[in-house]
């Protein structure tokens, strides 16, 4: 069987979520993937350059608002359903990192998250760079909500498109340490946002 970068991007960012950079060796990355050593290095330079794509790919590109949800013209309602699908579709690209070893736990991913900000300044300006845009976009459809009636004249734009996603990240962040968040649970929660500015 001829293994694949994608094989090897999947099997180490697995075991990265899992057991950190430091806890993760080649070795571990070349057995996930039934390779040896010498031939997982013709498909990366470094340990380093392979942790480097797994945050570029799992962190920074899985949470790009432009990658992650589809633009619409609809209304706030709309947006929310497009959010909740968004989110369902990065929730399965992490389910589908299982390597039957273990269940990935959703705290390690924002371990993961967590180190990969301390290890690289770049990491962490490039994240809340992204989280901005996802920020701006709220601000944006509400904007658009509230110019069509969809939504209160008196909402503050800027305070609701906060609340929406830093709501949505904190349910997600504290439900981490208890298994994980359910869409269930982020779609009461974003409509009980909605709710509080709907006109």
């Amino acid at each position: 069987m001829k293994t694949n970068k994608k094989e090897i991007l999947k099997a180490a960012a697995y075991l990265f979520m899992s057991n950190g950079y430091n806890g993760t060796s080649i070795a571990q990355i070349s057995a996930a993937v039934g390779i040896q050593k010498a031939s997982l290095f013709s498909h990366i330079k470094s340990k380093e350059e392979l942790y480097r794509k797994v945050v570029e790919t799992y962190v920074i590109n899985k949470h790009d608002p432009n990658l992650k949800f589809d633009q619409n013209n609809g209304s706030l309602a709309d947006f929310i359903e497009t959010y909740i699908d968004g989110i369902k579709k990065s929730m399965e690209i992490l389910y589908a990192l299982d390597l039957g070893l273990q269940e990935l736990k959703p705290v390690s991913y924002f371990g993961f998250i967590l180190e990969a900000c301390k290890r690289y300044d770049d990491c962490a300006r490039t994240f809340l760079a992204v989280d901005q845009k996802e920020v701006y976009l709220w601000e944006n459809v509400i904007q658009k909500a509230k110019d069509k009636g969809e939504v209160k004249a008196d909402v503050d734009v800027k305070w609701a498109a906060r609340m929406f996603r830093y709501n949505f990240a904190g349910l997600s962040y504290i439900f981490s340490t208890q298994g994980g968040v359910t869409l269930e649970q982020i779609k009461e929660m974003l409509y009980d946002s909605y709710n509080a500015i709907k006109a």
